[in-house]
C-alpha cells in the first residue's frame, strides 16, 4: 500500500528541521525544491474519504436474535425502522455521503 502525504505536510516537515550547517541549509533548498515540484514528486488526485466506522450515519447494536453479533447499518441509506431490509454495513467501507462523526460522539 502506498502512503500518501499532503504537500504541505512534507514542506512543514522539511522546514522543521534544524540548520546547524551550510550543507544542511542546501539539503533543506534541495529536497523543498523537489517537494515543490510537481514533476519529480508523483502526485495522486485523491480525496479523504469517511469509513462507514467514523461516519456518522453508522449504527450498531447488539442483535435481539443473535448474542453473539451485532446489527450494524446505515441511517443514510436505510430505513431504520424496517430492519428486514436491511443490508449490512462493512465497518471499512464508504460512500459519496460519509460525514465525519464529531470527536466525543
Amino acid at each position: 500500500m502506498m502512503a500518501l502525504i499532503r504537500r504541505e505536510d512534507a514542506l512543514a516537515a522539511i522546514d522543521a528541521v534544524g540548520a546547524h550547517s551550510s550543507s544542511t541549509l542546501v539539503v533543506k533548498a534541495k529536497c523543498y525544491a523537489v517537494v515543490k515540484t510537481d514533476s519529480v514528486v508523483p502526485t495522486v488526485d485523491a480525496v479523504e474519504v469517511v469509513r462507514c466506522r467514523d461516519c456518522r450515519y453508522y449504527r450498531r447494536e447488539p442483535s435481539q436474535v443473535r448474542p453473539d453479533a451485532d446489527v450494524v447499518w446505515c441511517d443514510k441509506h436505510n430505513d431504520r425502522e424496517d430492519r428486514i431490509n436491511l443490508a449490512a454495513v462493512d465497518d471499512d467501507w464508504f460512500c459519496a455521503d460519509g460525514e465525519r462523526r464529531a470527536q466525543n460522539g
